[in-house]
């Protein structure tokens, strides 16, 4: 999951239920829950990974990651 990315890009290969319609970022869900289905793992999980692969890819701070660092130096601190 570190180098994988959900997307969209593929207007007529849409996710079912939705077989036959433009495809569009609003099915990113179903899709992320299809692979966390077939991997075994929790949606979220998938979630988490794949976003923090584009947030690196476009050069952009992950603001998860930030708020998470954060909370564990404020932790460190106490």
């Amino acid at each position: 999951l570190d180098r994988l990315m959900l997307e969209t890009d593929a207007p007529y290969l849409t996710p079912q239920p939705h077989r036959g319609q433009r495809n569009e970022p609003a099915y990113i869900p179903l899709i992320c829950a299809q692979l966390a289905q077939l991997r075994g793992i929790a949606p979220s999980a998938v979630a988490q990974a794949t976003s923090a692969v584009a947030y690196r890819f476009f050069g952009l701070e992950n603001p998860f990651v930030a708020e998470h660092e954060q909370h564990h130096s404020a932790v460190r601190d106490e």
